[in-house]
This record gives C-alpha cells, structure tokens and sequence, in this order.
C-alpha cells in the first residue's frame, strides 16, 4: 500500500508541473506528462497469478499422557502445519515415537498405567495413523482368588478376558516365597477360567497371567496371601471323626479332652459332653466366628449351653422309671452334662448319688442338700444418676427408697442365700457396690449398701448388666434374679445389646431379669419399649410406678416371687400363721451339679438279637451330600430331634425323619450337626462307606463359613504389552479425532511431496524499486530544464 501511495502522489506532482509551469519549453511539458502518464501506467498494472510448488507444513502430535497433554501436543502440532487438514497428523504414542527414532516406551513402564483418553466431543478431520490395535487391553485381564488360600489346602485361581470372542492361549504362573513356581497352560476367553494349585509354605505368592495375541504378550500380575495351616480340633473319644478327617487329608489334632489353647482352632468337632463352664466358652467363640460341628455325645442334658445354638433340639425321652432323660436319644442313650467348673470326664462314684445331692459342692449352710435345692441369689442393679438424689416432697430422696429396697431384699433372704449390689452411670463404668454375700451377713451388707450415692452421671445399662451377670456366673444357687432399679431413660444406642445379653442371662446362665422404674408425665413412651423388651428377653417383668416411695414393696415383690420358683416365701415379719408349709419339691433345676450318670462307655443296641437298622434319606440337593449314593447306609441309633425353622436340613433318619444333618447360623459362625451314633455296631455301616471320610470333610467345611462366604478378591495389580500396542480404547479415540478410519503409521518420518498451488503476484510491488528512482531523475530533468529556458528568456 506504501508503493501505490508513492507511485500515486508522484503522478499528481507531475500532472501539477505540468499545468502550472506556464514559462516551461514545450519539451518540457511534454516530458512532464510522459512521467506522469508512466505513473499512471505502472499504477495500473494489475496483480497477476501464477502456479508454482508449494511446500506441505507438516504438523505431527503424539498422543500419550493425560488429557492437558494431549491437547497442548494437538495445539503446538496445529499451529506447526499449513492451512489443509491433511497437513495436521495425529497418532498413537507409540507409533509416533516409532517412526521417529525414539524409544516408544520407558524401560519398564506400565502400558496399562496410562490413562484410556476420553473420545473427544468434535472431530477435528486430521489425519489418524495407528498400528495395529490388540483386541483387548490389559485392564480386561481378571486375575482374581476364588477361595482363602491355606498351606497343604487346594487354592483357586479364577482367570478371565473380558470382552474376548475367541479363547486365546495363556500360562498361568504361581512363584512362592521360596522360589518354587507352578505353571499351568490355560486357553482364557470371556468366561472365567479356574486354575488349582496346592501352596506347601505360607506367605506372600505372586500369580501371573500371560496371554499371547499375534506378536505381542499382554502379561497381568497380582500378589496373595497364604495362611498358615489352620489344623481342625477334635474332641472325641471314639476316633471316628479324626481318622476319617485324617484320611480326607485335613489337619487333624485329636483330644480326648477339650484343650487350653482350643481357641486357637477355627474349626471344632465335639463327640464328648463339656462342663458347663466350657460349653459356654465354645458357644461365644461360635458367636465370634468360628465353625462348630456337633455329633450326639456332645449334645448334653436339656437345659445345657451348647444347646442354644444347635441346629437341632433333642426331644425330651421317658426312662422306665417314669423320669425324663433330658439329652434326648432315640435309640441311643446319651451321656449327661458334668457340672459347671468340673471336671470333663470325672471318675464315676461307686453307686449313683441321689438326685439333689451337693456331695462334692463347696457347703454354703450347715444343711447343703436343702440349700441346694432353694438357694438363692440375687443382685440389684441401681442407677446412680443425679436425678436419684431429688429431694421428694416428703423429704426424702430416691436413692434412700433405693437403700431402703436393697436392705430390705437381703432381710427377706435367708440362710445360704447370696445378694449382691451393682451400680451404673456413664458408659463401661458399672460398679459392684457389694460382692456376692451371704444375706445373713448384716453387717457387709449394711457396709455395700452405704455406699450408695447419687452422682452427675448418665444412665448406660449394659456395663451394669454385664457386671452382675458376672457376679452370678460363678453362684450355685438354684434361682438366680437380677432387679434393676432407675428412675431415668436408657441410651437407646444400648437396645440391641441390652435384649441380647438379657437373653443370654436367661438362656445361658438361667438369671431372670426384672426391671423397676421411676416414671412421671415426661417419661419417654420409647424408654418403656425398651426396658420391656429388656425384661421379656431377661424372663421377669418390668414394673413402672410415679411413686418413689412404693419401690421398696416392689421391690419386695420381686424377691418373693423369685423365691416362690423354689417354693420358699420371705422371710419378712407378718402376722402368726402366714408361714405355710412349704410346696412339694418341684422339678430339679436347669443345671444340676451332678446328674444321674450312665456307667455304659457305649449305648447298647436297642435290641441286640435283631440289631434296628433306621433309614437314611435325603431331603435336599447339596454339594455337601455328594457324591451322594444310591441309598444311603442305615443307622442303628439316632437321637430324636426337632429342627428349628432356621435350620437347613440336608439328611432325615428313621421312619418319622428325624433330623439327622443340619445347620444353622449362629452369630458370625456357623453350626452343624450329626444326630446318629457313628461308633459301635449301629454306626458300622454309615462310617465304612467308602465316601464317608469326604462326607464328614464337607460338613466341617460347611461350617467355615465365614471365609468360604467371601466373594472372589481381584488380584491384578498391573499390567503390560510387550512389544506396546494399542488397545480398543485408544482406536476409539483416535477414530473419533480423525472423524474417520484410521491409517497405518508411516515408514519414516519425512515430509509428504510437494503440490501444485496458485500464487498471487503483485507488479507494483515487484517494479516500485525501479520507478522511484527513476521519477526523481524525471522531476529534476524537468526542473533543470525550465529553469534553463527562463535564464534564455524563453516562453
């Protein structure tokens, strides 16, 4: 434009000359017009287009890295190109890095590290070059444990290619940790693939997955843990069940007796009746976890602990003297329960004791049999919250009403009875006010009593359950009661854990459960919801009163109809006459400290001159009965039960199908049972049965439930090709940004050829250098020539 405008402006300058330079030579003027009709010519000149090669500007982005990086690599490679799209190439990391010389891939680098890019929203139309892709990447390579992996137990691999049409070839490798390694060739598609393999050591095992597809070797790897051998504890003096484990191949530790250290054990299988103390102890370890499988002589008296959770209940069986035998057998008589804190096995006494006797018992009164039969015990579970110190309106407080009850219970007990005092407040901080004592002890019992008080504390009821639970636990007493006295609402947080320990004290521990509460109009309708539900589970009643000042006849109450179990009244002041005597000796409690015992080591056959053979019979499809036989073989003694409705039964005996294998769920752990008698002549055909042992393996695998329950655990940690290549998700990718089909990657990294292009040629700036110089020299021709002509006077 500043060529045009110069060429422009020296043609008017001429133009003017012209004009006005009157005293000029003609040859002046006409010279003056000719440089200026020159002007106008080159100004006129038009631009002219030619056809000449025309270089590419080649722009090349390798894609690779997270999103900000692939989109500066396209942003940079953009501006590098020419204007045409076929001048923007964009490709696969890897084969960009190829065709340049460079390294594809850093030693060691994770192809599947790297982020799958996300399809782009727009096509840009640029040229797409990508080799050729794998068929699957290594994230679709599941690696997974089916089941916990146990030394000298079968582990299981699940392998699997998500998404793969056809089966492949693969090799699955396990390394140890002391460099052993199993490999396994497998064909791996889109349905999972299991690999067995047997781990002889414990600890950290590393599995791999390699799939060959074409010329390249998508390798997964992952790391597991394996346990060190869990061995199956059993307590059984037959030996049945031990030498059929040990012939299945488990673990067995064989004891006659139930071991300290039997928690260490997940798994137990009991043919042996335990004391009291110790079933109680198996039965929390079940409630934590652990699997449990329980043959006939272990069941024990009615009444006993481990009944509780059995999948079974024995029905009760008339002897021929008219008594019941609690344990339950059908043909098979049982042995009974040792009492708690006992012996497991102890010598049998020369002749049977009577039924009620404390021979052996430590003396709490100078008449043992008697106390034995109506001791009692009892414990009062007071709330020390701040509200039990409110002054009433007639001067005195809630707790003196509560001191007044709780002298008042230790009065109304006697010879050989025990009470106890527990207070609670804040959450975990019960307090045992007084130890268990005898009642007739005045002056310990006034002492516990006095320290009783009131403090700025919340009102947590289970700490304070569980302490007088403990402190009954260890009582001989045939009645055990806990009365729980409070004038305040209890944390709602604790009703679970309230019903269910009031329920073990009724059931485990044959403790009853009363509660007594201080209620007015701003009560809470839950609170009452909850400590009824609390009594109920605990057996006793829950009693609410507005006045303060009846708690001490309620609680009297409760002491008489605790002590009316056992056919005894109070021993409180009345009129002459009231003590009636006393009713007939009821049934003999839950527990007794030394039930009739059977001299027999082995029930006898019901009829040995024509031994009973009891039927056998399936009544479900289980992976636990196989292989299951034709006919099951019979059994010549079984115990009569009843199945819970949240049993499963699997097997039924005899013609009115008892249940002879069960299970049930008992907390966190599992519990399984066997009803009929597997030692002696009767059980002689079920235990020779050639798949026995892999019977009672599986039942006792049944119960491990816990950890069979698991769903498989994915194992793959990383992944890589080999060499690298592209995988679904990066020719998605790749296709969407070119807006078309992919093309392979170029050979080398040279430039496309040239074209053939249009060009647009400007003569005015190709000629202004020229005509610049060339109209000075004009103007001072012209300038020197007229200035001549006036110096000669020329017109």
């Amino acid at each position: 434009m500043l060529v045009f405008a110069l060429i422009a402006c020296g043609a008017l300058l001429a133009v003017l000359g012209a004009a006005f330079a009157r005293v000029a030579t003609p040859a002046a003027r006409w010279l003056g017009l000719l440089v200026a009709l020159a002007f106008a010519v080159a100004a006129g000149v038009a631009d002219r287009t030619v056809e000449q090669a025309v270089a590419p500007r080649v722009g090349r982005a390798a894609l690779e890295g997270d999103a900000a990086a692939r989109r500066t690599a396209m942003l940079r490679a953009a501006a590098r190109s020419g204007p045409r799209v076929e001048e923007l190439e964009l490709s696969w990391r890897a084969a960009a890095k190829a065709a340049s010389g460079e390294d594809p891939q850093p030693a060691g680098a994770d192809a599947a590290s790297v982020p799958a890019p996300a399809p782009p929203a727009a096509s840009l139309g640029a040229v797409a070059r990508l080799p050729e892709a794998m068929p699957f990447s290594p994230e679709d390579v599941r690696l997974r444990a089916a089941a916990r992996a146990e030394v000298d137990r079968p582990a299981l691999l699940e392998v699997q290619v998500v998404g793969l049409d056809e089966p492949v070839s693969a090799e699955v490798v396990v390394s140890s940790p002391d460099g052993d390694v199993v490999r396994e060739a497998v064909a791996v598609g889109a349905a999972p693939r299991s690999v067995a393999f047997t781990p002889i050591v414990a600890g950290a095992y590393e599995a791999s997955l390699a799939v060959v597809v074409g010329g390249h070797r998508v390798v997964a790897t992952g790391r597991f843990e394996v346990a060190p051998p869990n061995e199956v504890l059993v307590v059984d003096p037959s030996g049945v069940a031990a030498a059929a484990l040990r012939a299945q191949g488990e673990r067995v530790r064989a004891s006659a007796e139930l071991p300290d250290d039997w928690r260490r054990h997940r798994r137990l299988v009991l043919g042996r009746t335990l004391s009291v103390t110790q079933q109680k102890a198996v039965v929390e370890a079940v409630q934590d976890g652990a699997g449990l499988f329980v043959l006939p002589g272990a069941f024990g008296p009615e009444g006993a602990p481990l009944r509780a959770v059995l999948p079974v209940q024995p029905r009760p069986v008339e002897r021929a003297d008219g008594d019941e035998q609690g344990s339950g057998g059908g043909s098979a008589d049982q042995e009974p329960a040792p009492p708690e804190d006992a012996p497991s096995e102890p010598p049998p006494p020369a002749e049977p004791p009577r039924i009620g006797s404390t021979a052996g018992a430590k003396p709490i009164s100078e008449d043992p049999i008697e106390v034995d039969k109506h001791a009692s015990a009892m414990v009062l579970v007071i709330d020390r919250s701040a509200s039990l110190g409110q002054m009433l309106a007639d001067g005195m407080t809630k707790m003196s009403y509560a001191e007044t009850s709780a002298l008042r219970t230790a009065q109304a007990l006697g010879e050989g009875d025990r009470v106890g005092l527990v207070t609670f407040g804040n959450e975990g901080e019960a307090r045992g006010e007084l130890k268990m004592t005898d009642a007739t002890e005045d002056a310990v019992v006034r002492a516990g009593i006095e320290r009783l008080a009131d403090q700025q504390e919340w009102t947590y009821l289970l700490s304070g359950l569980r302490s007088a639970r403990a402190q009954l636990r260890s009582e001989q007493a045939a009645v055990k009661h806990v009365v729980v006295l409070t004038d305040g609402e209890f944390q709602s947080g604790q009703r679970v854990a309230l019903n269910r320990e009031a329920f073990r004290m009724r059931t485990e521990d044959k403790t009853t459960v009363s509660i007594i509460s201080i209620v007015g109009t701003q009560t809470d309708p839950g609170f009452k919801a909850i400590a009824y539900g609390v009594a109920k589970e605990g057996g006793g009643a829950f009693i609410a009163t507005e006045d303060p000042s009846k708690v001490p006849v309620l609680v009297s109450s409760e002491v008489t109809r605790a002590l009316s179990r056992v056919g005894r009244s109070p021993n409180l002041p009345g009129p002459p006459g009231d003590d009636a005597p006393p009713p007939e000796e009821p049934a003999p409690p839950p527990e007794p400290d030394e039930p009739e015992p059977e001299p027999q080591p082995e029930p006898p056959s019901p009829q040995p001159e024509a031994p009973v053979a009891l039927p056998v019979v399936a009544v479900e499809a289980s992976k636990l009965l196989e292989p299951e036989p034709a006919e099951w073989p019979s059994l010549g003694a079984a115990v009569r039960c009843d199945a819970p409705l949240d049993s499963r039964v699997l097997l039924v005996v005899g013609d009115e199908g008892w249940p002879l294998l069960a299970f049930c769920n008992r907390g966190l752990g599992r519990v399984g049972a066997f009803t009929g008698e597997l030692n002696g002549s009767g059980g002689r055909a079920f235990r020779e049965a050639r798949s026995f042992p892999a019977w009672l393996s599986q039942w006792l695998a049944a119960t491990d439930a816990a950890d069979a329950a698991l769903d498989a655990e994915d194992l793959r940690d990383s992944g890589e090709i080999t060499p690298p290549a592209p995988v679904p998700t990066d020719v998605d990718y790749l296709r969407a940004l070119g807006g078309g089909a992919t093309q392979p990657p170029a050979s080398t990294a040279a430039a496309p050829a040239a074209v053939v292009g249009s060009e647009a040629v400007g003569q005015a700036a190709r000629f202004a250098i020229y005509l610049l110089p060339m109209v000075l020299l004009l103007a001072c021709a012209e300038r020197w020539l007229a200035s001549r002509a006036l110096r000669r006077g020329g017109c």
